[in-house]
């Protein structure tokens, strides 16, 4: 089975799943990049981030190398803005868009997900595709608990 992880890390954290993913799993990686960086930190970070997540704005992306459609699982990782999946997760999903796969989707966030897991869902399964699973990340157990929580879910999918 051809596996692709396809995610975006604002601050890290989600890219420190994808590495754990990346080192334990034979998964071939897409990171989503923003053509234009948003701020990793302070009042503006926040600002920017909830609004085009709440207001569901798709930033302009890098063209991806990688073809989602020559995989037969997808696993999406992104991290929650004001309780919504991140910009660039939703553009690329909206612009490089793939249908009829198996995906599996993960959030990571640090204090509550709250619609981000089921947006995520919803807007793979529009386009014709399969959730098979669903897992939420708190930034705070990524120290403690990373590879424990991380393995019992891909175990169970791969």
């Amino acid at each position: 089975m051809k596996v692709l992880l396809v995610y975006y890390s604002h601050t890290g954290s989600v890219e420190k799943i994808a590495s754990f993913i990346k080192g334990k799993y034979s998964v071939d990686t897409l990171e989503i990049e923003p053509k234009k960086k948003i701020p990793t930190s302070g009042f503006f970070m926040f600002m920017l981030g909830g609004y085009e997540a709440i207001f569901k704005k798709a930033p302009p992306l890098k063209n991806p190398e990688i073809n989602p459609g020559d995989y037969d699982l997808i696993i999406v990782g992104s991290p929650v803005w004001a309780g919504r999946i991140s910009s660039p997760v939703y553009s690329f999903i909206k612009r490089y868009g793939f249908s009829e796969k198996k995906c599996a989707v993960f959030c990571c966030y640090a204090g509550n997900p709250g619609n981000s897991l089921s947006e995520l869902s919803d807007l793979l399964e529009e386009r014709g595709n399969h959730i098979i699973s669903i897992a939420g990340f708190k930034q705070k157990d990524l120290e403690t608990e990373l590879e424990k929580r991380v393995s019992e879910w891909l175990d169970s999918i791969m």
